[in-house]
């Protein structure tokens, strides 16, 4: 069984004579001999490994030669010949001719012919013969395929083979229509397999007119169902076939994995089903089919089926996780009536998915005469379904008691306080909720504190938060005020931040024993110099700590400072003598190079400080110029000591890549010669950290540099080929690795000139097969598109020298037709298209689709959200200022998921009115509509507004 699996996997890998075989193969594709001259080289190879040299290089080289298919008859009854003589595979190691576990190096070159060779009579018998005897059935399988061979019977093995090739999601490709038509009119199993994998994939347009035609009256219900499915996916007007497939849903007991398929697809095009055809066919279903009808109605809108989804939402003999579902669709779409009907079953002894359900959809459709039944269910619930109904009675209960609420919510989890919190706050902004905040927010326990700060920072601006803060600052004592400087800490706005600093000016500030932990904060903010500046004037008297972070922040503009700094250097943690040096870079000068040159230098220092210094010398060429050079003159001599290799190459090669982006001259032909003298081991290594750094330059003067590493780098020797069967050598993975890299940096990088790509795709094509395979496909895959000749050229290459299985061939893969919008199958696919189209400004199909959304997915505010947007587009104000009133609606009520929706309310009024100014207002209050409305004015939409909003 092991080897069975390893054969299996190696399949279409690279044989020991490779190299040989992509040799021939690319010279027989630059000069095809004539077929006589083939035929003769063919009879005189007597030894099996030169037949199949010779029949994988034509199959590749000549794909198309008539010779081929006489070759591969030859070969084909010589493996059908000693299958017959010996069946079961040999084991590994029996002869020189196994090229792979128990397949000879002739099994190998037919299955390559096969791929590619042009059917005859003979070639088809006798590849069915080889499926018969299981050889290789993959490839026999693609091969009657592509020769659009059909199964004789039901008996036949190209039946079996077919059905379990459909099962894994094989189909006919789009240029088989001979073969898709064949399967159809083929007995009944090809024909459901090739309709199940069909389902959601739209038909060919050549094929429609064919299939229509078809005369299906003696198929299976589900065949006739499927056929009706794929026509309806391929976007056909088909009287009938919704409300035919809505029948057979209900009336017939589908296997389950079909009708899931067929539910699919009915869930796609109900929209278009008119009503009556509900009901119409509900007395005709036993009450299993009623019960399939309901599971599909809960997933459509409520409102047509609600009398029916709330009888077995009610009926205690429906699975408990049905009616879960069915009581989150009645009351996310079933209007006000939903709640009322479905309030008995908040009790005690309702299971719990069904108080979690009932609990969950209230949220969206929550009656104010709900309280005395949450109250009366709340010591019952666990915890989680506890938090909802909390969050629920803040909604609707009366001040006095929502106030009770929200000072005991200590003992819930921290999430489900600011949820309950919030939500009690942006539902009634009532003053009395701002004294509870600010009770909380001075409570002695930390997590009442930190709801206090959260309730003021929703019901103030900053600076209002920021200030009743700074008062408490002043009046607390010294260990006090720990707390409020958390508090103040946490509020991470501009405010606080002004607090903070006026607080540390002070006397009390500076002298406080947590001065020094909150400087090391603001050491960066330039807002923060003057306050430094008194510390600095209080010179010795200051503790050493706080001083070192004075200086850090006047580092740019003092030399008292900066000397400090470097005299306290070595006595720092690595962490601050990071903070030391970048904030000398700022205002640097010659007096500081030679100190950065000696901590890149020093191997007692922590490597992210050495890091830095490396950083600070290139970024300041050309003015460090000549310690750039002593630097890598150090590199130079430490590199010949084996025993600081790695520590070299970790630390140093950041020096040198910077150096490639910035360095000019003299110092960047030091820094070339230095990575061209490494050892061989890690030259790969080095060069790809020096090549990606010439890749940054700008301007981008360097690519002629860089093409001259690919061609380095395709030819290189040291490669070889990988051997499949054996683990790469360390050399070889360095190699790979490096070259990767090398190939996604040039992706990305600037337009190839017309000369720059007609010169490498000459000198591509003159190497031809001698380039390393793994290496041509990394740069097939990475070319510009302004590299059109070289990547034809490599694609050339790949094609006639790689075996049709090979996963660098470039692959050809079949186009389908676009689905339409309105066809599309999930809900996330559905809005992207939606968004591309809008960012577009391709407005003409939306309306029609996206009023189906509405319908198909009535409790997802996207929607809703995209109808609104696009309804403003087209100025249809009252549409759009539905459309967001009903995306509010459906977002609940924090400040976040409301946003859209009120943003786009604003939108509407401005746009109507002509007046902006209540539209700028909001823009100003809330920090991140600004970037949402600018993702919504893209295209030329909206242009009054995207002035608002110009970057």
């Amino acid at each position: 069984m092991i080897a069975s699996l390893l054969l299996f996997l190696l399949q279409g890998a690279a044989l020991p004579n490779e190299a040989e075989v992509r040799a021939q193969a690319w010279l027989l594709h630059q000069t095809p001999p004539s077929a006589e001259a083939l035929r003769a080289q063919w009879h005189r190879a007597a030894d099996p490994a030169a037949r199949a040299l010779l029949a994988k290089s034509i199959a590749r080289g000549l794909p198309a030669a008539p010779v081929l298919s006489e070759i591969t008859l030859d070969l084909a009854q010589r493996v059908l010949a000693e299958t017959a003589s010996n069946p079961q595979p040999a084991a590994p190691g029996e002869g020189a001719d196994q090229a792979a576990f128990g397949e000879g190096a002739e099994q190998a070159a037919l299955r390559e012919c096969l791929a590619v060779v042009t059917a005859t009579p003979p070639l088809v018998d006798i590849t069915r013969l080889l499926l018969a005897r299981a050889w290789s059935e993959e490839s026999c399988i693609d091969s009657l395929v592509r020769w659009q061979v059909l199964p004789e019977s039901a008996d036949d093995p190209l039946a079996t083979a077919l059905a379990s090739a459909l099962q894994r999601g094989w189909l006919p490709a789009p240029d088989q229509p001979d073969l898709f038509l064949g399967l159809l009119r083929g007995h009944a199993e090809l024909r459901v397999r090739l309709l199940e994998a069909q389902l959601g994939t739209p038909l060919d347009p050549g094929l429609q007119s064919a299939v229509a035609e078809l005369d299906f009256g003696d198929w299976t219900p589900f065949a006739q169902r499927a056929l009706e499915a794929v026509q309806l996916d391929s976007d056909w007007s088909l009287p009938g076939a919704v409300r035919r497939l809505w029948r057979d849903l209900v009336l017939v007991d589908f296997a389950p994995g079909r009708a899931q398929l067929l539910q699919e697809v009915f869930l796609r095009h109900y929209p278009w089903l008119p009503p009556q055809e509900v009901d119409a066919i509900w007395p005709q279903a036993d009450p299993a089919g009623q019960r399939r009808a309901m599971v599909l109605l809960s997933q459509m809108a409520p409102a047509w089926g609600y009398d029916h989804l709330l009888r077995y939402a009610l009926d205690p003999q429906t699975a408990v996780e049905t009616r879960a579902a069915l009581i989150g669709a009645l009351l996310r779409g079933g209007g006000p009536e939903a709640p009322q009907d479905l309030r008995h079953l908040l009790a005690p002894s309702s299971p719990r998915a069904l108080l979690r359900a009932l609990l969950n959809g209230l949220r969206w459709n929550l009656p104010a005469d709900l309280e005395d039944d949450l109250v009366a269910l709340l010591p019952r619930l666990r915890t989680e379904e506890a938090v909802i109904a909390v969050e629920l009675l803040v909604r609707i209960c009366s001040k006095e008691t929502r106030l009770q609420w929200l000072s005991k919510l200590a003992p819930l989890p921290a999430a489900a306080r600011r949820q309950i919190l919030l939500t009690a706050w942006y539902s009634h902004q009532e003053e009395e909720q701002v004294a509870l905040f600010e009770q909380l927010a001075l409570s002695a326990r930390p997590q009442d504190r930190e709801l206090g700060r959260i309730g003021l920072q929703a019901a103030w601006d900053q600076e209002r938060v920021a200030e009743f803060f700074a008062a408490q600052l002043e009046l607390a004592e010294e260990r006090a005020q720990v707390v409020q400087l958390e508090q103040l800490r946490e509020l991470r706005s501009d405010a606080a931040l002004d607090v903070l600093l006026r607080w540390l000016g002070s006397e009390a500030g500076w002298q406080h024993p947590q001065a020094s932990s909150y400087a090391s904060l603001l050491v960066e903010e330039e807002s923060a110099e003057a306050t430094f500046l008194r510390w600095w004037g209080l010179g010795d008297s200051l503790p050493l700590a706080q001083r070192d972070w004075a200086a850090s922040n006047l580092a740019p503009t003092h030399a008292s400072a900066r000397a400090h700094l470097l005299a306290r250097f070595p006595e720092v943690s690595s962490r601050t003598q990071g903070m030391f040096l970048s904030r000398m870079e700022a205002g640097s000068g010659p007096a500081d190079y030679p100190f950065w040159l000696e901590v890149l230098r020093n191997p007692d220092l922590d490597d992210y400080v050495r890091r830095l210094a490396a950083h600070l010398l290139h970024r300041n060429l050309p003015h460090t110029g000549a310690e750039c050079l002593e630097a890598l003159q150090s590199l130079r001599q430490r590199s010949q000591d084996a025993g600081a290799a790695a520590e070299t190459m970790v630390i140093w090669s950041v020096l040198l890549r910077g150096l490639a982006v910035h360095a000019h001259g003299e110092i960047l032909q030091a820094a070339q010669e230095l990575v061209d003298a490494r050892p061989q081991e890690d030259a790969w290594q080095l060069r790809r950290t020096w090549m990606v750094g010439l890749l940054e330059r700008e301007p981008q003067d360097q690519l002629h540099d860089a093409l001259a590493e690919v061609r380095s780098a395709l030819t290189d020797p040291q490669l070889g080929e990988l051997d499949p069967l054996s683990r790469p050598q360390p050399q070889e993975q360095t190699a790979h690795a490096g070259a990767s890299a090398l190939w996604m940096q040039l992706l990305n990088r600037a337009e190839w000139s017309e000369a720059q790509d007609r010169e490498f795709a000459a000198w591509l094509h003159a190497g031809g097969a001698a380039h390393h395979p793994d290496l041509l496909h990394l740069l097939h895959a990475a070319l510009p598109p302004s590299a059109a000749l070289t990547r034809a050229g490599a694609e050339d290459i790949l094609r006639a020298t790689e075996a049709p299985s090979s996963f660098r061939r470039p692959r050809e893969l079949p186009s389908h037709p676009a689905r339409p919008l309105h066809l599309q199958t999930r809900s996330a696919d559905f809005f992207l298209e939606v968004r591309a189209r809008f960012d577009r400004g391709e407005l003409d199909a939306l309306g029609a689709a996206l009023a189906a959304a509405r319908k198909r997915w009535p409790g997802d505010r996207r929607s809703h959200l995209w109808s609104g947007w696009a309804a403003l587009a087209e100025q249809h104000w009252a549409e759009a200022t539905l459309a967001f009133a009903n995306a509010r609606h459906l977002s609940g009520v924090q400040p976040y998921p409301t946003l859209e929706p009120r943003l786009g309310q604003h939108c509407v009024a401005a746009l109507e009115s002509g007046d902006l100014t209540s539209l700028q207002e909001f823009l100003e209050h809330e920090a991140q509509a600004a970037a949402l409305l600018r993702g919504r004015t893209v295209n030329g939409l909206f242009a009054q507004l995207a002035a608002l909003v110009k970057e």
